[in-house]
């Protein structure tokens, strides 16, 4: 514009969605943690009783697979 070279620019600080985001990964790490590497015998499930996921113990306790049983009905076991 009139000859002169303009710079326009915009700067967004995104520290705060940085820590978010490494708090988050860091919160799955000790929830996946805790999951596999607990005895006590963990699943979820759906509303309608379809298994997502099964911790290692609660398929030994159960003489199963963790692929055996996620997938299936909780009425089967």
């Amino acid at each position: 514009v009139d000859g002169r070279t303009r710079l326009i620019g915009a700067i967004q600080d995104v520290t705060d969605r940085h820590r978010a985001v490494d708090a988050l990964a860091a919160s799955e790490r000790k929830f996946r943690n805790m999951f596999q590497y607990s005895l006590g015998l963990i699943c979820t499930h759906d509303m309608d009783g379809r298994l997502i996921s099964v911790n290692p113990a609660a398929a030994r306790s159960l003489g199963r697979s963790v692929e055996g049983m996620e997938g299936r009905s909780l009425l089967e076991f």
